[in-house]
């Protein structure tokens, strides 16, 4: 404020200090030199006074802006020292916050880890577990099929040996016909080792019942099971190494083996009239029968010259399912007959007990009858004891009979 005071007081000094010039210059053009002079002087006097105010001035100025400059020195050197404090005091909270921070920040990433650690651990070791459960499992059910496979390979060689000898391979084919036709047929419908002629060592492996053409008479129908081993697996073996020469030959001897057995049995087991004109050959193998069926005419040809017909498990089976459902024909025709006489005979006796029954209700309406005629008698009776007694002045009443009625 005071500056400005001092800048105002200048101008206005100089201001007048212009306008004294101004009117010297006038003055000199209006009287002359002599008034020039001293207007001259009069503005000399003035400068002398301005200049000892500027110096007056100058000297202010100097101490005002020794003051000001003090002052401000003074005020800047306190402004520095609170600036220093601030920034020291801000400094301070800073790295204060910035630790409240880190150690927060730290914390927060300690738990996250411990998290992110127990997690990873908690998943990992379930991993763990479910993989070493599964590698166990596995290695449980690969100890299990190990088992399996030297069961099989146990049961395989049984097999392979079983199959190498003739009788055993008899025995296991008699042994599946039997479960087969224990488990269609009744026992009383066919009979086991029969024989069917003179020798009684030629005895068929399965014989069944038939009815004969007299309805007294049975027939059996002779069953034998048959399985040439060598040359199916042989035949088989070639097959699968793609061998065509060995296959043929092989295809051959399975034929000529088949053939053999059917005149087997045809002449062993097949005695008219104590047996059917024709036998059936039992193949226990469904693939042994496919690769029989597939040569081409060999059934036909067995049929015809031997009377032996070829049949598989599931053929018999249908085969014998069939024989099963005639004979219950059979039996529901016996057990009709049956039901027919004792119906017949039921209608004679009944035909008797009506004709019972009729001479009963005759001799009931006689005696009906008759009990009806005593009652009219009685009446008539009654009717002439009470004649007597008017007669007889009498007073008193003869009671009416009692008729007891049945």
């Amino acid at each position: 404020m005071e500056l400005a005071l001092l800048i105002i007081s200048i101008i206005l000094c100089v201001a007048s200090l212009i306008v004294s010039i101004l009117i010297y210059l006038k003055i000199r053009t209006i009287k002359g030199d002599n008034s020039a002079k001293e207007g001259f002087k009069a503005v000399e006097l003035q400068l002398e006074g301005l200049k000892g105010y500027f110096e007056s001035f100058s000297k202010t100025i100097k101490a005002w802006t020794d003051q000001t400059t003090s002052g401000l020195s003074q005020r800047l050197l306190e402004l520095q020292s609170q600036n220093t404090i601030s920034m020291e005091a801000l400094q301070k909270q800073v790295k204060e916050e910035l630790k409240e921070l880190r150690e927060g920040n730290e914390k927060q990433l300690d738990q996250m880890r411990n998290t992110v650690d127990e997690k990873m651990t908690k998943t990992l070791n379930e991993r763990i577990e479910i993989s070493f459960k599964s590698v166990t499992d596995r290695l449980q059910g690969l100890h299990e099929k190990m088992g399996e496979m030297n069961k099989l390979s146990t049961g395989i060689t049984d097999l392979s040996k079983l199959l190498s000898n003739s009788k055993t391979r008899g025995n296991w084919g008699e042994a599946n016909l039997e479960m087969i036709m224990e488990d269609i047929l009744t026992a009383e419908l066919y009979e086991k080792q029969f024989s069917c002629g003179s020798n009684k060592k030629d005895a068929v492996d399965f014989a069944i019942k038939l009815p004969g053409e007299d309805g007294i008479n049975e027939v059996y129908l002779p069953i034998d099971s048959k399985f040439p081993t060598e040359s199916y697996v042989q035949l088989v073996e070639s097959r699968s190494e793609g061998d065509k020469e060995k296959t043929d030959k092989y295809l051959k001897e399975l034929r000529a083996a088949l053939i053999r057995q059917a005149k087997s049995i045809s002449s062993k087991y097949i005695n008219v009239p104590k047996t059917t004109d024709f036998a059936i050959m039992f193949l226990p193998s469904e693939g042994l029968y496919a690769e029989t069926m597939s040569i081409s005419g060999l059934g036909q040809e067995i049929q015809k010259d031997y009377k032996v017909v070829i049949s598989g498990p599931t053929t018999i089976s249908a085969l014998l399912q069939s024989l099963r459902i005639g004979f219950k024909t059979l039996q529901i025709q016996k057990n009709s007959a049956d039901i027919v006489a004792i119906l017949k005979g039921f209608s004679k006796d009944f035909d008797k007990f009506v004709d019972s029954l009729s001479k009963t209700k005759n001799q009931l309406d006689t005696v009906s009858k008759s009990i009806n005629d005593t009652y009219s008698r009685s009446g008539k009776i009654k009717s002439q004891l009470e004649n007597i007694g008017r007669i007889g002045g009498g007073e008193e009443e003869i009671s009416e009979p009692e008729v007891e009625e049945e």
